[in-house]
């Protein structure tokens, strides 16, 4: 089973053995002090798994680290045979705790819907293995049946993550990266940007330019009366006859 709680454990028994060494430098072989043998014990799960309460805290991070290593599967060629053996390996796992308390028959019932789900993923593996889809199309919902079955119990049994399903991990593109590390990279919300408003634009009123001040004056054309009768008077009658 890829990234087994085993594996785990002595990841941490051997971290925990390196600080103890820290913390104690004299006692490690500092630069100037003798060099003496420092008790190390290990540490172990203090849960009873004979007991239902127990059994279930030592048993539901194992099954939380095998659901998040299947729902971050890719889906090549190679997802069936890697999600029946990290199925099979979990399985394992839980029966490596001991045999806890079952009072409604629960917890055998959900290892027997386990069974079922290998059985199926082998049968998948094969037919992939084969070149035969139609066959890995069909055998799909054996398969939900037989992880709706192992819910069930699950839940009965009063289990928290043994018969659900993993958290599926982003890189932060929206991509799963296949990763079980356990560590949720959040997705940032696109931001939608504010429409900016067009301003119509305003057509100047147009203005008169000012001549000097008040209402202009139209000239009056000159009355051609007055010389007519001037010219009347100097006409010939003022010459008398001899």
């Amino acid at each position: 089973m890829r990234g087994s709680v085993s594996s785990i454990r002595r990841s941490a028994a051997a971290a925990a053995s390196f600080a103890a060494c820290a913390f104690a430098l004299a006692a490690c072989g500092g630069d100037d002090a003798p060099i003496e043998p420092i008790d190390s014990t290990t540490t172990t799960s203090t849960a009873d798994t004979s007991s239902q309460s127990g059994f279930i805290a030592s048993a539901d991070p194992i099954c939380q680290e095998a659901n998040n290593a299947i729902a971050n599967l890719g889906d090549d060629s190679t997802a069936i045979s890697q999600e029946r053996s990290i199925t099979a390996g979990m399985k394992s796992d839980l029966e490596a705790l001991g045999d806890p308390e079952d009072p409604d028959g629960s917890l055998a019932d959900y290892y027997s819907a386990l069974n079922d789900e290998i059985r199926i993923l082998k049968q998948q593996e094969t037919a992939s293995g084969e070149g035969d889809t139609t066959t890995v199309t069909s055998l799909e919902s054996d398969l939900e049946t037989a992880r709706s079955d192992a819910a069930t119990a699950a839940d009965q049994y009063g289990f928290t993550e043994c018969g659900g399903t993993g958290e599926v991990i982003s890189d932060g593109e929206g991509d799963t990266t296949g990763s079980d590390s356990g560590v949720t990279t959040t997705t940032p919300t696109p931001v939608t940007p504010t429409t900016t408003t067009t301003p119509t634009p305003v057509t100047p009123t147009p203005v008169t330019p000012d001549t000097g001040g008040g209402t202009p004056v139209t000239p009056t054309p000159p009355s051609t009366g007055g010389g007519t009768g001037g010219s009347g008077g100097t006409g010939s009658g003022g010459v008398g006859p001899g």
